[in-house]
């Protein structure tokens, strides 16, 4: 079944892809975060992004539920 966003229609494989590319980026974000605090770095800004990533794949996640 096709998704409508506005005028492209998005295919659920192409969303399932896209979920799969930022369960890659959130791993791989919160490795480098952990590491980074380890470190003592100021990791504040690292962390507002990766929580953008997670609301963006919890949003994804709804769209496929939906579509399924």
């Amino acid at each position: 079944m096709n998704r409508d966003r506005g005028d492209e229609l998005v295919e659920p494989q192409d969303l399932s892809t896209k979920r799969a590319t930022l369960v890659r980026r959130l791993d791989d974000g919160y490795v480098r975060i952990e590491q980074a605090v380890v470190n003592g770095e100021d990791v504040a800004a690292w962390e507002d992004f990766w929580f953008g990533l997670l609301a963006e794949y919890e949003a994804l996640s709804t769209e496929l539920d939906r579509a399924a």
